[in-house]
C-alpha cells in the first residue's frame, strides 16, 4: 500500500511532539498502535507501521547528513561497485633505455629527450605497480521490548536514530584512520623510513616547515612531487599547540644580517584535529604524534582514498518482521513485537572502505624526538 507524503509528514509531527513529552502526542501513537489490530478485524490494513519506518529511516539519513566527519578533509572519496578488491595501478616511465644526452643536449627526468633533425627516435617504456583494497561491510542491531512502546519511554526512538547515525559515522573516521595510524604509532604499511620525519622532533614550526619542504623536494618516478596545501593532523591533545602554531602571522629572525620581521612560513596550514588518533594509537606516543598530509587529497594521485558502494552511500536502517500471522489473517508488524520474545529489533549497516595511495606526499613523527 503507497503511503502519502501527508501521512508521513503526519506521523513524524507526532513523534516530535512525542519526544518532546506532549502527553497529547505520545497517546495519539499510542492509539495508532492499538488501533493497528482493530482495523485487522475488518480485513483492512493500518499503514502506521509502514509510515513510522518511512519516519524512522529519514530521521537516521537526517542525523547522518549533518554529522561532521573527518576524513573528508583528507581522503578523496572513490566510490565503488561491489566488494570485491579494487585494483589501483599507478604508470611510471622506464628510462634506462634513452640516452643520457642526444643531438647534444642532456635528458633530463621526466621530460624528453632531444631529436635532431632526420635522426632515429629513441624509445623507453611504461612499467605498472598495483595495488588494492577492499569495502567491508560493518553493522550492529538493537532490540528493545514492545512494553517500552506502551510504557512511553519515548528516549528510545529519540535517541536511537541520532545514535545508529553516529555509529555510522564513526565507523567512516576510524577507517580512513587506521590507514594513518595503528595501535602501535603510525601505520607502517603507509609510513615507512623514506616518509617518516627524521629524528621524530616535536610538533613546532620549524620541524613542519622542514616536513613540508622534504615532501616538496621528494621525486616520484623521476618527477616533481607536488602538493599545493598541506593538513596537520594532530590528536586533541595536540590541537592547541598546533592552532598556536599556524595562527601567528609572522616570527622574528636574528641572524648575521640582524633582527627582522617574516611571515609565518606555515601560516597557510589547515589543522585538523581527529580525536580517533588517541583511541587507535595506544602507544605511549599517541598524543605526541603528528601527521602532514595533502588537504583533501587533492591532485590525480590522491594520498588517501575512501570508497563506499554506488547507490549505498548511507546507512541502511531496518526493522525485524518476525511478528508471524495474525489467526484472523495478515502479517504482524515489527514494531508489535517478535513471535518468540516480544522484542522490537532495528538494524544498521553500511559499507566503507580506504587505502593510502600516494604514501609519498605524506609525512609523520611520533613527537619524542631521537
Amino acid at each position: 500500500m503507497a503511503i502519502k507524503n501527508e501521512r508521513i509528514q503526519q506521523i513524524s509531527d507526532l513523534m516530535d511532539q512525542a519526544i518532546k513529552g506532549k502527553r497529547r502526542a505520545q497517546d495519539a501513537i499510542k492509539y495508532e498502535i492499538e488501533g493497528i489490530y482493530e482495523t485487522e478485524e475488518s480485513h483492512s490494513t493500518s499503514d502506521f507501521p509502514a509510515a513510522f519506518q518511512a519516519v524512522t529511516n529519514r530521521a537516521v539519513l537526517g542525523q547522518y547528513e549533518r554529522i561532521q566527519s573527518v576524513w573528508t578533509q583528507y581522503a578523496k572519496p572513490y566510490d565503488v561497485q561491489n566488494l570485491r578488491p579494487q585494483s589501483y595501478y599507478s604508470f611510471f616511465p622506464d628510462y634506462s633505455n634513452l640516452p643520457e644526452a642526444n643531438g647534444g643536449k642532456n635528458t633530463v627526468p621526466g621530460g624528453l629527450p632531444r631529436v635532431p633533425e632526420l635522426t632515429e627516435f629513441p624509445t623507453f617504456s611504461f612499467a605498472a605497480s598495483e595495488g588494492s583494497w577492499t569495502v567491508k561491510k560493518f553493522g550492529a542491531r538493537v532490540s528493545f521490548s514492545f512494553e517500552m512502546l506502551l510504557n512511553d519511554e519515548w528516549g528510545v526512538l529519540e535517541s536511537l536514530p541520532q545514535e545508529l547515525a553516529f555509529l555510522a559515522g564513526n565507523t567512516e573516521d576510524i577507517t580512513a584512520t587506521e590507514v594513518l595510524a595503528s595501535a602501535t604509532g603510525p601505520n607502517t604499511t603507509t609510513f615507512t623510513g623514506a616518509n617518516l620525519i627524521a629524528g621524530n622532533p616535536s610538533l613546532d614550526i620549524q620541524p613542519l616547515l622542514d616536513a613540508m619542504n622534504a615532501i616538496r623536494a621528494r621525486k616520484f618516478n623521476g618527477n616533481p612531487v607536488v602538493v599545493s596545501k598541506f593538513i596537520l593532523m594532530v590528536p586533541p591533545a595536540l590541537a592547541a599547540h598546533a592552532q598556536q602554531i599556524t595562527s601567528i602571522s609572522g616570527l622574528q629572525v636574528t641572524d648575521i644580517n640582524g633582527t627582522y620581521n617574516i611571515a609565518n612560513p606555515v601560516s597557510e596550514v589547515t589543522v585538523v584535529v581527529n580525536p580517533w588518533l588517541p583511541i587507535i594509537d595506544l602507544s605511549a606516543n599517541a598524543n605526541t604524534t603528528w601527521y602532514l598530509l595533502p588537504a583533501a587529497s587533492g591532485g590525480t594521485r590522491p594520498a588517501v582514498v575512501f570508497s563506499k558502494i554506488r547507490g549505498r552511500g548511507t546507512p541502511e536502517l531496518r526493522i525485524a518482521t518476525q511478528g508471524g500471522q495474525y489467526l484472523g489473517g495478515g502479517p504482524v508488524p515489527g514494531l508489535e513485537g517478535s513471535f518468540e520474545t516480544d522484542d522490537i529489533q532495528f538494524r544498521v549497516k553500511h559499507y566503507v572502505g580506504a587505502a593510502a595511495i600516494a604514501t609519498e606526499t605524506m609525512a609523520a613523527s611520533t613527537g619524542v624526538g631521537t
